[in-house]
């Protein structure tokens, strides 16, 4: 398995960066796990945009769905599927309502987005196969319903999405061979809205608690000291930890 990093930017993208996107390879399936604004031209880079097996959307967030839309229009309108067929997009629950709430604003593009995607919402107590992977859902502590993504093949990714610390999250991640873990805040204050958001330090915790072998965090602001990441997610996961480079590809 392989996770490559197509943009590691929280909510405003970093100068020269992109939102959240994981391409997620192995074998013949090709995951994309989230689309934030830019990720689509650095798909196109990487692979056939095409042939990607399917989109999972983690939460209606526009940093991590909306590259959807250019997307589209690319399908579509310059280099469409040539069987006919549309490609998976798979959305959170309700996800469809706030896709369409989005994209009626422009009375073509919802059936745009119909004819080139074929358009549905998990169930999160459900195990999705695709491909020969199994991909599981942990509903995550966030500001609307959002949910880690758990990826099984012959190696174990887990996604936390945005999430603060859960138990939920925290049983989501046992045993991962490799957890990609948010990392919005580079230390709580006890202000209002810190709930729905990691620090690195947080992030080591559950890795630690966990049993995860690997742990790289992402989804941070430039204005970070990386180094300083680096230290207090290693010093609570009792390990290396490392911040995600956009465009490097991990082994899992």
């Amino acid at each position: 398995m392989r996770l490559t990093i197509l943009g590691r930017s929280p909510a405003c993208p970093n100068p020269g960066g992109a939102c959240s996107g994981y391409l997620v390879e192995e074998d013949e399936t090709d995951l994309l796990i989230d689309c934030g604004t830019g990720i689509v031209s650095r798909l196109r880079e990487i692979v056939d945009y095409r042939r990607v097996s399917a989109i999972i959307i983690s939460h209606m967030h526009l940093d991590h769905f909306i590259d959807i839309i250019p997307y589209a229009y690319g399908l579509k309108l310059v280099s469409g599927l040539a069987d006919g067929s549309r490609l998976p997009l798979l959305l959170p629950p309700n996800g469809q309502q706030i896709l369409n709430d989005v994209t009626s604003q422009w009375k073509d593009l919802p059936d745009l987005m119909a004819q080139v995607f074929d358009i549905r919402e998990f169930d999160p107590s459900q195990t999705l196969r695709i491909g020969d992977l199994d991909i599981t859902f942990a509903e995550t502590v966030h500001y609307v319903p959002c949910w880690a993504i758990r990826i099984a093949g012959k190696k174990t990714l887990v996604y936390s999405a945005d999430s603060g610390p859960s138990d939920r999250l925290g049983a989501h991640v046992k045993g991962a061979d490799l957890f990609l873990a948010e990392a919005a805040l580079f230390q709580k204050r006890g202000v209002p809205g810190e709930q729905g958001h990691l620090t690195p330090g947080e992030a080591g915790e559950i890795a630690r608690k966990a049993g995860a072998r690997r742990l790289v965090l992402t989804h941070f602001w430039q204005e970070f000291d990386v180094e300083e990441m680096v230290r207090a997610a290693s010093d609570t996961f009792g390990g290396p930890a490392e911040v995600a480079e956009e465009w490097k590809s991990y082994l899992v």
